[in-house]
């Protein structure tokens, strides 16, 4: 939840918007994460329980503090009370709490009691006989009441769902794209084949070799698929910039992919056509000059 708080140094009423999560003292070792300036929640110190906070490094930013160990020891107010919320004892390297949609915001840690979950690490083998563990310790102590859980790398990859749904969807339809695509440059190549069988025999009379006659007319197809595919990039890359902006963190559009892409077009072309080009071309001469 977002939580109003005034750095220490700030002016009066000036403020900034904080996501205050409550934990335990073992939630930093539990989700793994890492400690950059400062110390972890410690149990020996006793005012931890009651005024420490720890804060990522996005909120030094936000606070307007140089660096990670200067926040150390700064104080963050509470609205209204001007008592202090609590004091930084460490800085949490920032991680993604959210999805990549997300930027990270500034994040203040604190030790709560009773916010209803538990995390527990557990390693992949060790995953079905810690959730029975858990299990019967919650019948043990809470009988009657139901127990509900998830494993957080599922909730944490469940937040991509609609973009898995959309590249299955892309990647199914130009699949079905290319297929069609193919079947249809294999018709005009079988087409263009009969309309120039006697132009074929006339050029093999004349002495062209078979390569160079599947050469002629594979070009005349590829030609055009170069066309379509400097025609389609822009299209392409302006669909795919828009669909990144939905990302707080993206890849770029690299300029080799693109390349790769049209080579491999390429590559499907020419082996479509190719076949029907060959078999044209190593057609007998005397036959082909008979062709009505």
């Amino acid at each position: 939840r977002g939580q109003l708080s005034f750095p220490e140094g700030w002016d009066d009423g000036e403020s900034i918007s904080l996501e205050y999560l409550a934990v335990d003292f073992d939630f930093v070792e539990t989700l793994g994460l890492e400690i950059v300036a400062g110390r972890d929640f410690s149990r020996d110190a006793g005012p931890d329980a009651s005024t420490a906070v720890l804060i990522n490094e996005a909120a030094v930013v936000a606070a307007g503090w140089a660096s990670a160990q200067e926040a150390v020891g700064k104080r963050f107010a509470s609205p209204g009370s001007g008592k202090p919320d609590g004091v930084v004892v460490g800085v949490v390297k920032d991680y993604h709490h959210h999805g990549l949609q997300e930027v990270i915001g500034p994040m203040m840690f604190g030790i709560r009691s009773g916010n209803g979950l538990v995390a527990v690490r557990a390693s992949a083998r060790e995953v079905a006989p810690v959730v029975r563990h858990v299990e019967a310790t919650w019948e043990q102590f809470f009988a009657g009441y139901p127990m509900d859980h998830f494993f957080l790398d599922t909730d944490f990859n469940a937040q991509y769902a609609q973009d898995r749904r959309l590249m299955l969807v892309f990647m199914t339809f130009a699949m079905l794209t290319i297929i069609i695509a193919c079947l249809g440059l294999f018709a005009l190549a079988a087409y263009a084949a009969v309309q120039r069988t006697k132009e074929i025999g006339v050029r093999k009379v004349l002495g062209a070799s078979t390569s160079t006659i599947a050469g002629l007319l594979v070009t005349d197809f590829v030609k055009w698929v170069v066309v379509a595919f400097c025609l389609s990039v822009p299209v392409a890359y302006y669909a795919m910039t828009r669909w990144l902006e939905g990302f707080a963190y993206r890849t770029p559009i690299r300029v080799d992919v693109v390349l790769l892409g049209g080579v491999l077009l390429v590559l499907v072309a020419v082996v479509t056509v190719g076949y029907t080009a060959l078999r044209a071309a190593s057609a007998q001469p005397a036959r082909s000059l008979r062709y009505e």
